[in-house]
């Protein structure tokens, strides 16, 4: 699919560990969810967060840093609708907290 060959082409350009591979695999979780492809979507997800993560160590600006939160929040908020359009209530709440936190 299109953010299938989109995330591939952006890893060969950007490399693995980058903005513009966390940001397609975000959208391609929402994808995903909306596709009712739960399990897929999750694992985007996560695979984003975690990018998000490590990509908070790397950055040294203050513009950066502020733009990798929020989208770093912002795919922690689409998981807990994930996790809460599956019944994970308690999943759900730990990851809108933990955006909340950010």
């Amino acid at each position: 699919n299109f953010f299938t060959e989109t995330l591939e082409l952006r890893k060969r350009l950007f490399g693995s560990v980058s903005v513009e591979v966390a940001v397609v695999l975000h959208f391609l979780g929402v994808a995903y969810r909306d596709s009712r492809e739960d399990d897929r979507s999750l694992d985007a997800f996560h695979e984003s967060i975690d990018l998000w993560k490590r990509l908070l160590t790397l950055h040294d600006s203050a513009d950066k840093m502020k733009s990798a939160k929020a989208k770093y929040a912002s795919s922690l908020h689409e998981l807990g609708l994930l996790r809460r359009q599956r019944g994970e209530f308690e999943l759900a709440l730990q990851a809108y907290n933990e955006a909340l936190s950010i």
